[in-house]
């Protein structure tokens, strides 16, 4: 039950009218077979029923959908008055004062597709940390994720170095733009200093790797 698992409603892109027509045509074919097996359902049916893949937003609208509908998921579950539910709802309403600037920044820097994807998913990230505190680690007490930091760190300085890491999710790091491929100017890049104050050697050029030309 997270964001990502939410199909987004009446959502504008042709990705998302796709998945929601496989979605619809799962769920005829679970009611089709419940109807032929007079309500005795065979595994293979009962696959079906949570076989969705879920969706990737590329549009802002959509991922403001996933959060939204995240939100009512969690009040469902948790309760409406649950303290992680009112951190969760205290962020959003946060993300929504400042999500004019946000979207240019965030577009700005990683592009327009995989922007949306990858707000949604700091916000993923967060719920399923939680609930894995308390299910793997039996961690009945511990605090309601900090929703808040990020937008925090944005709104006080114009930060986004608290948007998680995408390239070693294949589904985000196939929205991101052809050149953002990890080698050694992106090892190097924006690291013109070194530990110990010093500039960094320019990178060397080998028979087995690209030249960099700055």
């Amino acid at each position: 039950m997270l964001p990502f698992s939410i199909i987004p409603l009446d959502a504008p892109s042709k990705e998302a009218q796709k998945a929601i027509a496989e979605d619809q045509d799962r769920a005829r074919q679970c009611d089709m077979s419940g109807e032929n097996t007079q309500g005795a359902m065979s595994p293979s049916d009962a696959k079906k029923l949570y076989n969705s893949k879920g969706y990737i937003p590329r549009e802002w609208p959509e991922a403001e959908v996933q959060l939204e509908l995240c939100a009512v998921m969690l009040g469902t579950i948790l309760g409406c008055q649950h303290r992680v539910v009112k951190a969760y709802l205290a962020a959003y309403n946060r993300y929504k004062n400042i999500r004019i600037k946000l979207h240019a920044a965030m577009d700005l820097e990683f592009n327009a597709r995989l922007a949306p994807a990858l707000l949604v998913f700091y916000f993923q990230l967060l719920v399923r940390g939680w609930f894995e505190e308390r299910w793997r680690f039996e961690d009945d007490n511990n605090p309601p994720p900090d929703f808040m930091f990020g937008l925090r760190e944005f709104t006080q300085g114009l930060r986004l170095s608290w948007l998680p890491g995408f390239r070693t999710i294949p589904a985000l790091a196939a929205l991101a733009p052809a050149n953002d491929v990890p080698g050694p100017r992106a090892r190097t890049a924006g690291a013109g200093v070194g530990a110990g104050g010093g500039s960094l050697p320019p990178p060397i050029a080998t028979a087995d790797r690209v030249q960099n030309p700055n």
